[in-house]
């Protein structure tokens, strides 16, 4: 494994600000060489916005977006995305001069008059505390990349997505090693469309990627072959969807796409009886 992947994943200057509440909010890798969302077919996929909305002592401008992530709403105010996307807002507190803010605007997520506030996040309790850039790696065994968002309104006119039928990728497994072929599987987010080099801007947009499933490590990680596509920043948290019937299930959710957005991916699960409690006993407990 890569050391510090999630440092490498992030690349918001989070990173650097001072002890004492928000030091990292780590971002995901966006899809690069997907293609838009035009038929709004995956509208519950939405984008999680940090923006600075007050003079503070970092001296980072009115207006600027520190990070960006992406979410799939599974309840009518609540949404699934990466533990490390939020940890340490999570686990220290936000400051007051940062927003967090959801959108689930298809085509223009900078539209500030569809943006909904984040009320607070759950971040699961296996993932590390982070004080600053959150160090583990994709694929340490015991840690589950996974993170509530409980919105301060429900959100009108969206269907929320369902999770896939537990342990789904043990099927997917069986059916590869018996046909001898990789399952593709389609994600969704918001993240960068060209990267080159840490030089890159995140897409206002939803976009769809394709990839194939590779293995699975343990009950938190998978992993997934690069496809036509790969995510890439801004990613993090996006849905990975399998097709359960006539209807598409979240099966894992982006944590990690390699250094360059061009190697083997490893993502959280959602898929195991193990998330899915905790999911639907956070939701309860609020």
């Amino acid at each position: 494994m890569r050391d510090h992947t999630f440092s490498r994943v992030t690349v918001t200057v989070l990173g650097i600000i001072g002890a004492g509440f928000l030091t990292a909010v780590p971002s995901g890798r966006g899809v690069v060489n997907g293609f838009a969302d035009t038929g709004n077919t995956y509208e519950s996929v939405g984008r999680m916005i940090f923006t600075v909305v007050a003079p503070n002592p970092p001296g980072f401008p009115i207006g600027t977006i520190l990070n960006s992530c992406t979410v799939t709403l599974i309840e009518p105010d609540v949404a699934l995305t990466a533990g490390h996307c939020v940890a340490s807002n999570a686990q220290n507190g936000q400051p007051p001069w940062l927003r967090a803010v959801v959108t689930f605007d298809r085509d223009d997520s900078l539209d500030e008059s569809k943006w909904i506030e984040v009320a607070r996040t759950a971040v699961h309790p296996t993932v590390p505390h982070c004080m600053g850039p959150c160090t583990f790696d994709a694929g340490d065994p015991g840690i589950l990349d996974t993170d509530l968002i409980f919105l301060a309104n429900e959100v009108p006119g969206i269907r929320p997505s369902k999770l896939a039928p537990r342990n789904m990728l043990q099927s997917v497994e069986r059916l590869q090693s018996i046909f001898n072929v990789n399952t593709p599987m389609a994600f969704v987010g918001y993240g960068t469309t060209d990267y080159n080099g840490g030089d890159f801007e995140y897409s206002s947009s939803r976009r769809i990627g394709v990839f194939t499933f590779d293995r699975i490590q343990d009950e938190q990680w998978a992993s997934w072959n690069k496809g036509p596509s790969s995510a890439c920043y801004g990613d993090s948290g996006a849905p990975i969807f399998v097709q359960v019937g006539s209807q598409q299930g979240i099966v894992a959710s982006i944590s990690d796409a390699g250094d360059t957005c061009t190697e083997e991916e490893t993502h959280a699960r959602a898929d195991t009886k193990y998330v899915q409690d905790w999911i639907k006993e956070t939701i309860a407990a609020r």
